[in-house]
């Protein structure tokens, strides 16, 4: 624990808001688009919200990559030094959303048979069954 402040938690509810269309390319392939945004109810998704530890303590508690990871200077053009501890760092009372933009191709598994094995031929499996197999 550092300054009393909470270890974070690693897990979080959200609320997805979005959309999504769906294309008949042909009776067996669809192709999916969807776009979503996802707010969430913590500030630490990005691991950047209230204010700066000061680096010596970082170290000492949670090791060298999470001082490196802190603040990332050689990522800035000019690159500049490690803010002071307690600067403020990220807006607390806004909390983090995320984006999701997915592709889905979708294909029928009894068409893949037919491609894969043509129609002619493939055993008890070349008909449509929706039984299960009896023992």
């Amino acid at each position: 624990m550092i300054d009393g402040q909470k270890p974070y938690v690693l897990t979080q509810f959200m609320l997805p808001f979005g959309a999504g269309v769906k294309f008949a390319v042909s009776d067996d392939i669809c192709v999916c688009v969807e776009f979503s945004q996802r707010k969430t109810f913590t500030d630490y998704l990005d691991d950047v919200s209230t204010h700066y530890i000061d680096p010596v303590v970082l170290l000492q508690s949670k090791g060298p990559k999470a001082v490196e990871l802190a603040y990332r200077d050689d990522e800035l053009p000019n690159g500049s030094t490690y803010p002071s501890a307690g600067e403020q760092r990220g807006t607390p009372h806004e909390m983090d959303w995320y984006y999701f933009l997915g592709i889905t191709l979708e294909i029928k598994i009894d068409s893949l048979r037919n491609i894969f094995h043509g129609n002619s031929g493939y055993g008890k499996f070349n008909s449509f069954q929706s039984r299960c197999p009896r023992f």
